[in-house]
């Protein structure tokens, strides 16, 4: 596996991505797993802003984010407040 480097466009892209999705009221849980969802895409090679834009809005990837969003949940049960 190659490594790659975030560059500041990078950055801005994936923060204009996850901006445009934002739901109101504001859900952290559900924006960290798309930041969590869209920077492992880029980070696998996907980089076209396009394309990361539809996998954002995909039924596929809204599945993706309830199945980390319970899995956090069960986590934070076992957690000591």
């Amino acid at each position: 596996m190659s490594s790659r480097h975030l560059t500041s466009s990078d950055l801005n892209m994936l923060g204009r991505l996850l901006g445009s999705a934002r739901q109101h009221p504001r859900d952290e849980e559900r924006e960290t797993a798309a930041a969590k969802f869209l920077l492992s895409l880029f980070l696998a090679g996907e980089t076209e802003e396009a394309t990361l834009r539809a996998a954002l809005a995909s039924s596929e990837m809204r599945l993706t984010i309830e199945k980390q969003m319970h899995n956090f949940r069960e986590g934070m049960s076992g957690t000591v407040h």
